[in-house]
């Protein structure tokens, strides 16, 4: 019998500065919980020092797999995924703005109630978030829109902390098909199709303006949102 709790993906693009603090933050809240948990760190393509960090520091259950290019973070939360064995299967972004704190608190949601997933809100009124304003005001533009197009209940898909069920799951992601940071939002729009119950939590967030989410990268959410709505309205969706 599998009696691994949480498998933790967490996709790692040039990350050798941070990403050994990440991981023990990561594993010391887990642990002081008595959570049963694995850490798969996926490289996504990194041209820096970041495996070759992880590889040195031989960190307890912590594996690192590598995708061959920087092709994503849908595509590395795919390939995490395929290697998970968790009961729960969490997604964490691999910078320090996130507190794993909110892993804990997820996973205590996931225990004590019947959805197939909790996932992280900058919005909800238990959070504590330290933005910026230009970042608050995109967020909110995106949120309307996502409402709009998809009637998508949730305030916040984008935050880079999440928990599901990973095998009811698992399939669903693997039917992802944007690679970027639009895979959130497509992840969470099939699984409303699908009839998935997803909540929302709060998360602590300290904005170290370090972060890869650039113009360019809201330009591509932006695309990789009208492209679903486009999905959703010619009902080409996976039976």
């Amino acid at each position: 019998m599998n009696d691994l709790a949480i498998s933790v993906v967490v996709p790692a693009y040039n990350e050798e500065n941070s990403i050994i603090e990440a991981m023990n933050r990561i594993s010391d809240v887990l642990r002081l919980e008595e959570i049963l948990y694995e850490i798969i760190v996926v490289d996504d393509g990194s041209t820096d020092r970041t495996v070759a960090v992880l590889n040195l520091a031989k960190l307890n259950n912590v594996r690192v797999v590598k995708n061959g290019a920087n092709i994503g973070k849908g595509s590395a939360l795919r390939l995490g995924t395929a290697c998970a064995s968790g009961k729960y299967l969490a997604f964490h972004d691999a910078d320090l703005d996130l507190h794993p704190e909110a892993l804990v608190g997820f996973f205590k949601m996931m225990e004590s109630t019947k959805v197939d997933g909790v996932v992280g809100s900058k919005v909800h009124p238990d959070s504590s978030v330290h933005y910026p304003i230009s970042r608050r005001v995109m967020s909110r533009g995106f949120r309307l829109l996502i409402r709009v197009f998809f009637d998508l209940r949730i305030s916040d898909t984008q935050t880079g902390v999440k928990i599901f069920k990973r095998e009811k799951v698992s399939p669903v992601v693997n039917s992802v098909e944007t690679n970027g940071f639009g895979f959130d939002l497509e992840l969470l729009v099939r699984m409303h199709q699908l009839g998935m119950k997803v909540l929302e939590g709060p998360i602590s967030l300290d904005y170290q303006f370090k972060s890869s989410v650039g113009i360019s990268t809201i330009g591509t959410m932006f695309k990789d949102l009208f492209r679903l709505r486009k999905i959703v309205h010619r009902a080409i969706w996976s039976d």
